[in-house]
């Protein structure tokens, strides 16, 4: 099933443009977010991450720490740059973290029923 919802995310991925949820493409200046708005599976990728994140707000007990390591998460994805295998790494590890934190709350996200790392294996 999770292989099936990823298929169909990278399909319909392929047939619009590159856009990112938790950042404005048109105000992108880092290397990484513009690869990000540039690449289809790093942006599909930014919009389950942003997705999940705000899903799992409500459902942490530590509101600030939760938000500190976004921040630390989005300073180490800035970091990549332009390297499209360091972010489909950062993204896979991610959403991985989340869901996991996902696991140990009553949260419900549906973003989790996929595989981070089936959606990331297609190199572009």
């Amino acid at each position: 099933m999770r292989t099936l919802i990823v298929a169909a995310a990278l399909v319909l991925a392929a047939n619009v443009p590159a856009k990112a949820a938790s950042f404005n493409c048109t105000t992108a200046k880092l290397p990484a977010e513009v690869l990000i708005c540039q690449n289809e599976i790093l942006s599909a990728a930014d919009e389950i991450n942003a997705s999940i994140y705000s899903q799992l707000r409500g459902w942490v007990p530590n509101k600030k720490v939760f938000n500190a390591n976004e921040r630390k998460w989005i300073k180490d994805r800035n970091a990549c740059g332009y390297d499209l295998r360091c972010l489909k790494a950062q993204y896979e590890n991610h959403i991985a973290y989340l869901c996991k934190l996902s696991d140990a709350t009553e949260a419900k996200v549906e973003d989790c029923d996929q595989e981070p790392t089936e959606m990331l294996e297609k190199d572009e």
